[in-house]
């Protein structure tokens, strides 16, 4: 456990890593009670015989062992545990005892989440790397300033894109003219990309306005996003500034504390930064190679919600007679999931097994296309009428019928 008592060690080092470990604490607290105002949607998914897989493992509904009600005491011990850890970091002994009930909340998160994909969110994606790094990784301190910076750098490249650009979503969420909206869109994505590098200047100027930047850019976003990301945003920029009061002072007194304890190996921080990134360029892979489309979706940055129009006509097979069906706007999904293909595709799997029990029953044929703000027509995404077969999956589809998103 040599590990373990370097992980001790190093937080009892620092204090900016004490802090770190109390927002990860709160971040626990605010996703518990941003689900709880929201209807307890871990618990609601939970309790859908059909669930909403993630893109790389479409069985998901395998892996449900638990009872209802044991996932609801999962549930409601979750922030328990989080409220402890949290209360353990304020304290300078107790640190230990705050890593442990961090690790249990990570766990119990980990139980919820990945439940159902209807709950994936940018904010949650860099609260499990994080918690990866903070948990288990050598060169805390180190990896998580570049890992923070990494984090803001991408989502400003996602804006990057004429969905964004175009000011729509401001539009829509501050009724700001859109051509003002235009110009706030275009600033906003060059702050992005500019502001996190100078929390890695030397200059002390140049880091208060990185961080005031950001900090003044996550509140922004927090006022108009009904989301939990800006919020997470606000907690990791608060990392910065005891981050580097601790270096100010490291460096005064480097004499004393470079003979304390060996440092770790300083390659954690290019693998774990380059493991980020690599991540990141997963879904342009699917250019080269097609099936990796659907494995990728989840484990890079989702881009920013974009402006999208999508139909789909869906229908049921009987022995006797074809039955149009009507699947409508899925109860509960997020508006980014509205027109995702794999999320679409998923509605007519579910739609498959609760018509399986009805008497001659024997496929369903669905057809979804999408329009986007670069598109003039529609484009039909996938159309198939053998989708209750077992072997067809989003990977495979094009065998059997239509995806286009694997050639886009």
């Amino acid at each position: 456990m040599d590990w373990l008592k370097a992980t001790f060690w190093e937080i009892k080092q620092s204090s900016a890593l004490k802090w770190f470990g109390f927002l990860l604490g709160l971040s626990h607290l605010l996703t518990f009670f941003t689900w709880a105002s929201t209807g307890h949607p871990p618990l609601g998914y939970y309790a859908d015989s059909a669930p909403l897989c993630w893109s790389f493992f479409e069985d998901c509904a395998s892996l449900r062992v638990l009872s209802l009600g044991q996932m609801t005491l999962v549930y409601y011990t979750y922030p328990v545990l989080a409220a402890i850890a949290t209360i353990m970091f304020v304290s300078n002994r107790l640190y230990g005892v705050g890593w442990f009930f961090l690790t249990l909340a990570f766990f119990f998160k980990s139980l919820l989440y990945f439940n159902d994909a209807r709950l994936s969110h940018n904010a949650h994606y860099l609260l499990f790397l994080a918690h990866a790094v903070f948990l288990f990784a050598p060169q805390k301190k180190s990896i998580l300033k570049y890992l923070l910076v990494s984090f803001f750098v991408a989502s400003g490249i996602l804006k990057l894109n004429t969905e964004w650009m175009s000011g729509v979503w401001l539009t829509q969420h501050t009724g700001f003219h859109p051509k003002f909206a235009e110009w706030v869109a275009a600033l906003t994505a060059l702050a992005e990309l500019i502001l996190p590098w100078m929390l890695v200047s030397r200059k002390s100027q140049n880091i208060v306005v990185g961080f005031l930047g950001l900090l003044g850019l996550s509140i922004g976003y927090w006022f108009i996003s009904d989301s939990i990301g800006p919020a997470v945003q606000v907690l990791f920029v608060l990392f910065y500034p005891f981050y580097y009061f601790e270096q100010r002072r490291n460096e005064m007194e480097y004499l004393y504390q470079s003979y304390i304890r060996p440092a770790a190996s300083q390659a954690w921080l290019p693998i774990v930064i380059l493991a980020f990134w690599t991540l990141q360029a997963l879904p342009f892979a699917k250019h080269v190679n097609p099936a990796m489309a659907s494995v990728s979706q989840n484990l890079a940055l989702e881009g920013h919600p974009t402006h999208q129009d999508c139909q789909q006509t869906t229908f049921a097979i009987f022995a006797n007679e074809v039955r149009e069906v009507d699947l409508g706007d899925p109860k509960g999904r997020p508006e980014r999931l509205q027109c995702d293909p794999f999320m679409r595709f998923l509605d007519v799997k579910n739609l498959c097994r609760k018509l399986a029990e009805e008497s001659g029953f024997q496929n369903v044929a669905s057809s979804f296309s999408l329009r986007t703000l670069n598109d003039k027509d529609y484009r039909r995404i996938f159309e198939s009428d053998d989708l209750c077969n077992k072997k067809v999956n989003y990977r495979n589809l094009e065998q059997v019928g239509w995806n286009r998103t694997k050639a886009d």
